[in-house]
């Protein structure tokens, strides 16, 4: 339990940490449930545009939650796990 609460604020910590244009893709995606033409539509971007930066959101998402932990195994989860917690995270609120 501690260590999945520890996951879901490396998540938001890491999260925080993102442009806000990135941080926006990702809240958009995971939180707010939108498909990829949703969030263009939002956006008011072509679809390959949305997709596009919802593919480099996750990538410096997966590069900041790596960089705050000192954990090998949370390391390896990364980018099998971030949409866990962020579903996770979702269910809470």
């Amino acid at each position: 339990m501690v260590a999945k609460e520890q996951e879901e604020q490396l998540l938001l910590d890491a999260l925080f940490r993102l442009p806000l244009a990135h941080q926006l893709v990702i809240e958009l995606f995971y939180w707010e449930e939108l498909s990829v033409a949703e969030i263009a539509e939002a956006l008011g971007v072509p679809v390959g545009t949305a997709a596009t930066r919802l593919r480099r959101a996750r990538q410096l998402l997966e590069e900041q939650m790596a960089m705050l932990t000192s954990s090998q195994a949370v390391r390896e989860r990364i980018p099998f796990g971030f949409e866990t917690w962020a579903r996770n995270l979702r269910a809470q609120q």
